[in-house]
């Protein structure tokens, strides 16, 4: 158990030196701490000091997420593994023009393919409209490979995504998105894609601690955009094949109903039995073996980690991460 999501108004214990989650109806569950890695709180959650210093000797990391699925903030235990060797490598790279562009392309490009693999999954099965988003994103492709900066991949980055964003109509008329809005999301695809988006960005960093790379020096998003910029860069990478897709089955197979929404005006919400629903779909996608040599997509997201920390140490060539539809 490298994860534990909780949906709901939580109290944690420490119990002699195991995890007691107790709910809102008193229900108590025991656990242990060994295996865990990685807590994700999605809801109200009540801690103590001495539950803190048991995470603290496993090495734990506690997440917790707004109502809208953004990180609100990240408890990290003391004693994160650290390299001079690869801090130095990582910033010699960011501070050089030309070698943050390299790996900020790489991503770029790499995220753009996945953004089309989407988009022609389903053009394959007859939605043949979806064509000119698909020609779009191939354009926008093509000039980053030309881009001379990193705000010219981003602008680029941004202009495809509307394009796709624009394309899900295509697949389903319960896909329609005209516009993101996330801070408060205003309808039910904004709502399950910022919610899924925050998942994604948590898991990206949880995998980022388990290397020597320093989660606040990025290649794409500026380094002084967020605290964990690096977590948006991998993020952008993992997004269409876990987020996008995860909605795509959701609404697809009505597997979300009214009783899963908190909406009211221009805002909508997950109730707690929406965020139940949607975190056990990301689990079950993100720990089942389902790529090609049966690696899960958590795994591959520490593989793209020790890659990219691999290739600042000047070992291995980058390859991003790609899947064919």
């Amino acid at each position: 158990m490298d994860a534990l999501y909780l949906a709901g108004d939580t109290q944690l214990r420490r119990h002699e030196n195991t995890l007691q989650v107790i709910n809102r109806e008193g229900r108590t569950l025991r656990l242990p701490v060994q295996s865990l890695k990685h807590l994700i709180a999605t809801h109200d959650v009540r801690l103590n000091g001495a539950l803190l210093n048991l995470f603290k000797q496993h090495d734990v990391r506690i997440t917790v997420l707004d109502y809208y699925g953004h990180v609100a903030c990240t408890i990290e235990p003391a004693g994160l593994p650290t390299s001079g060797a690869v801090h130095l490598k990582q910033a010699e790279a960011i501070l050089n023009p030309d070698r943050r562009l390299f790996y900020g392309r790489k991503i770029a490009v790499a995220t753009l393919k996945l953004l089309e693999g989407n988009l022609r999954y389903h053009a394959y099965r007859g939605k043949t409209a979806l064509k000119n988003a698909i020609e779009d994103i191939a354009a926008f492709r093509q000039r980053m490979e030309q881009a001379e900066s990193v705000e010219t991949l981003m602008g680029y980055e941004g202009q495809a995504r509307q394009s796709y964003y624009l394309a899900w109509e295509h697949i389903s008329p319960n896909l329609m998105l005209r516009k993101r809005s996330r801070r408060p999301p205003a309808d039910r695809i904004n709502c399950i894609l910022s919610f899924l988006n925050g998942l994604v960005y948590a898991l990206c960093l949880n995998e980022i601690r388990k290397s020597q790379l320093d989660a606040t020096l990025s290649f794409m998003h500026s380094p002084q955009q967020a605290r964990y910029s690096l977590s948006l860069d991998l993020a952008e990478l993992f997004k269409p094949v876990l987020a996008d897709r995860i909605l795509f089955s959701l609404f697809n197979k009505s597997i979300l109903q009214d009783s899963h929404f908190d909406e009211q005006p221009g805002i909508c919400l997950l109730s707690e039995q929406g965020r139940r629903r949607v975190i056990e779909a990301f689990t079950e996608k993100v720990d089942k073996p389902v790529l090609e040599d049966s690696r899960s997509y958590r795994q591959r997201i520490l593989e793209e980690v020790f890659a990219i920390q691999s290739s600042l140490l000047g070992l291995s060539e980058y390859k991003p991460f790609f899947i064919k539809v």
